[in-house]
């Protein structure tokens, strides 16, 4: 037969305090608003890109009806002859 065993803990629960110093928290917010200016730079190049992409997509449609329509008329064409 298996005893039970229990474990107990306390835990010091009395509150703590630390204080960082301005210049690290100046430092850190400029670290920050670098990288967010960096994000926001990329961001904007991802938008351009996708932009050229659709550009591209739509200009593929295009060509690709034209192919289409220009394919139709070749039966026509062959049929005159």
């Amino acid at each position: 037969m298996h005893r039970n065993n229990k474990i107990e803990s306390t835990v010091n629960t009395q509150p703590f305090s630390f204080s960082t110093r301005p210049s690290t928290v100046n430092s850190q917010q400029s670290t920050v608003n670098t990288q967010q200016s960096t994000l926001n730079s990329q961001q904007s190049t991802v938008n351009t890109q996708q932009s050229t992409l659709n550009t591209q997509q739509s200009t593929l449609n295009t060509q690709h009806s034209t192919v289409n329509s220009q394919q139709s008329t070749i039966p026509e064409e062959c049929n005159r002859n």
